[in-house]
């Protein structure tokens, strides 16, 4: 959803596609915050047209492991806990 966290991931990883190459109109994952049928309509549009995941899905695993490392995010955590 478009707010603070999932914003920040989606966008991050519609900007990590663009510079693999894949040029998408509009961000296709992000939903207004709080708009069911908007997410329906994202859901739907998705379930029409299956042949544009495969390029969007293909990247996800390497920008997690690059952005996201599991031992980071834990040195992160643990220190916003610690505060």
């Amino acid at each position: 959803f478009d707010q603070t966290g999932p914003r920040d991931i989606l966008q991050n990883y519609y900007f990590y596609l663009g510079r693999k190459g894949l040029i998408l109109e509009g961000n296709p994952f992000l939903v207004p915050a709080n708009n069911a049928m908007s997410l329906a309509e994202k859901i739907g549009f998705l379930a029409d047209n299956p042949a544009l995941l495969p390029p969007l899905c293909e990247h996800g695993r390497d920008f997690i492991r690059d952005y996201y490392d599991l031992k980071e995010t834990q040195k992160r955590l643990i220190h916003i806990l610690a505060e």
